[in-house]
């Protein structure tokens, strides 16, 4: 897919640049007809194309891990021993507001 990517940019890279000469070189035709602003908007269609079809890939690839309701799902059989729990709290400020009822 990468040589794919590289090879769409550089195809698009030589025709931003062989237009204009195309044109110039042809009869009927003179650089001031080609079009500037058609070009750079071609080459930002082109450049975000080629950038949403990356991510996309970069993105297919991230689907190797799933989500997990449980802890059990995670930690080995054996491998965890809790000897004892508590919940620590570092501060005590608790705010109640009422809220109102629909």
């Amino acid at each position: 897919m990468k040589k794919l990517i590289s090879t769409l940019s550089a195809a698009m890279f030589a025709l931003m640049f062989a237009l204009p000469s195309l044109a110039a070189s042809s009869s009927s035709y003179s650089t001031e007809d080609v079009p500037v602003y058609g070009l750079i908007i071609i080459g930002l269609i082109a450049g975000l194309v080629i950038g949403l079809i990356t991510v996309l890939v970069m993105k297919a690839k991230l689907k190797s891990v799933r989500k997990r309701n449980e802890a059990s799902d995670y930690v080995r059989k054996d491998s965890f021993h809790l000897t004892s729990s508590s919940d620590v709290y570092l501060y005590r400020n608790v705010r109640r507001t009422e809220r109102s009822r629909r």
